[in-house]
């Protein structure tokens, strides 16, 4: 018989709440008088290991603005960049919300999120700060998903056995690297998979 789940790891982006990163572009576009594309085309230009560095909080989003997004820094200040940037977080699903209120008492809710600075401190001002029990934001704890030492580190902070913990992710590769683990991983294409996999295991009705 499986172990009870005593704990849901939540992804943040397209899993609680839209990204909305053409909002963030648009932004940024109209305040520095470029196309969205050439915006587009800038914000992705840094490689995997640029980005990495970002999220492990090695690197701030200013000093990627500063050093390596020149061509935005000539037309436009930080402040202006970094709250435009801000606008990738989007609404919430509502579906989603309201299951992960309605888990029982004895379940915790914690989320795992590969983040940048600008962004987690939007997330700090979400209602899912005071829902989770624990918050993991990789620019903060220094780990990026989907290396399992930043899967490790979250089972040994939560205290619990992976067979315990159910972890939600819309990257496959991220739900492929926890289940790897022992981790009860499901991957995310819609929203309604979360609510929907809590029901179908018991834990809202």
């Amino acid at each position: 018989m499986a172990r009870p789940i005593q704990a849901v790891l939540t992804d943040v982006g397209n899993v609680v709440l839209r990204v909305m990163e053409e909002r963030a572009v648009a932004a940024i576009a109209s305040a520095a008088g470029l196309p969205p594309e050439q915006v587009t085309a800038m914000m992705h230009l840094a490689d995997a290991k640029l980005v990495n560095q970002v999220n492990a909080g090695r690197l701030s989003m200013r000093d990627l603005f500063e050093r390596h997004l020149t061509a935005l820094r000539d037309r436009i200040d930080y402040p202006t960049f970094a709250s435009a940037w801000r606008l990738a977080v989007g609404e919430d699903f509502p579906q989603v919300r309201d299951a992960y209120f309605a888990l029982p008492a004895d379940v915790s809710l914690n989320a795992l999120s590969n983040v940048n600075d600008v962004h987690c401190d939007v997330l700090h001002r979400h209602w899912l700060i005071e829902r989770c029990k624990g918050f993991y934001a990789s620019n903060e704890i220094g780990l990026v998903k989907p290396a399992p030492e930043v899967y490790r580190y979250v089972l040994a902070d939560m205290d619990m056995p992976p067979e315990a913990v159910l972890f939600f992710d819309d990257a496959e590769e991220n739900v492929a690297a926890a289940a790897r683990l022992g981790i009860r991983a499901v991957h995310v294409p819609h929203p309604d998979v979360v609510p929907q996999t809590l029901r179908e295991i018991g834990l809202v009705s």
